[in-house]
């Protein structure tokens, strides 16, 4: 069984400022390196929610599909948890060195 403890981000690579997605993250599950999770940053109704994306890819009818599904939520939401936070701190830190 896969616990919080085996979870942690490896690299977090953030995007040029203006696009929708923030950053390229790869996570690390035990032995394993899942990459193409991503934080996205939409505007609806003039609100902007900022999220984390799973893994995709694109169907032939153009609509993407997640390809690593986490069917326990609570592992699920400590993963988006230390991905925004991974993500948080790395542009905290570039903003700071710049």
């Amino acid at each position: 069984m896969i616990t919080e403890d085996d979870v942690s981000v490896d690299r977090v690579f953030p995007m040029a400022p203006g696009s929708k997605t923030l950053a390229f993250v790869t996570v690390r599950v035990g032995p394993f390196l899942l990459k193409g999770f991503s934080v996205v940053r939409v505007t609806e109704d003039g609100e902007g929610i900022t999220f984390v994306s799973m893994p995709r890819v694109e169907g032939k009818d153009g609509k993407y599909y997640n390809t690593i599904f986490i069917e326990d939520e609570d592992l699920l939401a400590k993963l988006n948890k230390k991905v925004m936070k991974a993500w948080y701190e790395t542009v905290k830190a570039k903003n700071v060195q710049s």
